[in-house]
């Protein structure tokens, strides 16, 4: 079956269970842990699935050769985009040149104040968007994220509290969620949190898949109870009222559990965040925000048409993130060091397939967010929160409330989005060649310094930004 319930935690014994027993526990332990160098089977743990070893699997059945692991300079500036939405500094750069330690800079980074930041922008626009339509505060929702997430708080947990927050949009961010969803929140549910585009049974049965218009239906009853009103103007007070039904109208989740109590939402974000789909689409849409695409493509659209490049690798990761616990952190090692995400993009001959096993980089455009602080990092300029949310806003050609499910899907150009920030530039005077460093995270060939001989800073600052290069994450 395609949704089946999961425990999201690993049971742990209890420590009264061990203590009567404590000698003969680490004896036990002691024996375990010689048994294979008694046995002349230390290489056996070689043969632990890891993503590595997965996706060499699938590489020997399609007669693949995959590309080479990527040099630092691209491994640092792809890492540092990926991790806090920024290039590096000219100064981490250098560092990173000197010691050449990835993992180390990979806890740099995860301990950086830029990281939650960066994050909470990440989820706060895949789960409202950009605006704030129907009168929900974003940046009260965001900075909800960016606290959960700096505190460490678990991704299932984070989940559930959207799912049941009551309280006054002004004052407790995570109501802005289901606020922004009025109307059929089961729809943006079921596509955020499980992969799932129940949308397509909301008026039939649904063409591709098994879900049928009853299944969206009674999706959306769990939202029965929900009430949200006006407080004054952009505050709103959700709250939940006592839903009643008859036992045949009850709401159903799409394992086909019903709720036990009044309490609907509270029911709904248990059974979502301990069935295997939750922790399936969870795992999917960080292998997407890193390898620029999901091993289920496009992130929600898991079905029995589309079912995932390496199915195996999936619920390798679906099985470490119970585990983990949904700790965010431990999986982004575990994606990041994996040589997958280290393989180069370069690779001659590269086809789809390459692509669709990850046996090459993909190359991913730089989103308005990381190119507006890849500038401004670059120049040295302090942050600027009000002129980065104005230059967000002045997007005319794009829907800020538009359903931002997938984050590489639509960029605007480059010129357009340079156009907007020329007027605050102020480049200031470097060696031309130097922004080759700054800008790309590499020294220029001896043909580009060439290139550079009578040209001004700011000349070769605006050429290089204006390029591919500096426009991707390579």
């Amino acid at each position: 079956m395609i949704f089946e319930h999961a425990q999201a935690r690993s049971p742990q014994p209890s420590d009264h269970a061990v203590a009567p027993h404590r000698a003969l526990f680490r004896l036990v332990i002691a024996v375990g842990l010689l048994q294979p160098i008694l046995l002349g089977t230390v290489g056996l743990a070689q043969n632990t699935p890891s993503i590595d070893t997965l996706l060499a699997s699938s590489y020997a059945e399609h007669h693949l050769e995959p590309a080479p692991l990527c040099d630092d300079n691209t491994f640092i500036r792809r890492v540092t985009l990926d991790l806090i939405g920024r290039i590096p500094t000219h100064k981490e750069w250098l560092a990173f040149r000197r010691e050449g330690d990835r993992a180390a800079l990979v806890e740099r980074l995860l301990a950086s104040p830029e990281f939650p930041r960066f994050w909470s922008h990440l989820w706060t626009t895949a789960a409202v968007g950009y605006g704030n339509a129907y009168g929900i505060d974003r940046e009260l929702l965001r900075r909800w994220f960016e606290r959960q997430i700096a505190r460490e708080v678990p991704y299932d947990e984070i989940v559930r509290e959207l799912l049941t927050a009551e309280g006054a949009s002004g004052v407790h961010g995570p109501v802005n969620f289901l606020v922004r969803y009025p109307e059929e929140p089961a729809t943006k549910v079921c596509r955020l949190f499980l992969g799932v585009r129940l949308e397509c049974a909301r008026c039939h049965d649904h063409p591709f898949d098994r879900w049928t218009r009853a299944d969206f239906d009674a999706m959306n009853r769990f939202f029965a109870g929900l009430r949200i009103e006006e407080l004054g103007e952009g505050n709103l007070m959700v709250r939940d009222g006592r839903p009643e039904a008859e036992e045949s109208d009850l709401p159903r989740f799409l394992t086909g559990a019903r709720p036990r109590t009044h309490r609907w939402r509270e029911e709904l974000a248990y059974y979502l965040t301990h069935c295997k789909p939750f922790a399936r689409a969870y795992v999917n849409r960080l292998w997407y925000h890193f390898f620029g695409r999901g091993i289920v493509e496009p992130v929600d659209d898991f079905s029995s048409q589309n079912p995932p490049s390496v199915p195996l690798l999936l619920e390798f990761l679906r099985q470490q993130a119970v585990e983990q616990q949904f700790q965010l952190k431990p999986m982004i090692r575990l994606l990041v060091l994996s040589e997958a995400y280290q393989r180069s993009s370069v690779l001659n001959d590269a086809r789809d397939v390459h692509h669709r096993l990850f046996a090459v980089h993909t190359v991913k455009p730089l989103t308005a967010e990381q190119y507006f602080e890849s500038v401004r990092t670059a120049l040295g300029q302090p942050e600027n929160e009000t002129l980065r949310r104005a230059f967000l806003g002045s997007m005319a050609d794009r829907n800020l409330d538009d359903d931002f499910i997938a984050t590489w899907e639509y960029r605007e150009t480059i010129q357009d989005l340079l156009h907007k920030m020329a007027a605050s530039i102020d480049v200031p005077k470097r060696p031309p060649e130097q922004w080759f460093e700054i800008l790309l995270s590499r020294e220029p060939t001896p043909e580009e310094g060439a290139r550079c001989r009578g040209h001004t800073s700011a000349e070769v600052f605006f050429a290089l930004v204006m390029g591919s290069e500096f426009a991707f994450n390579h």
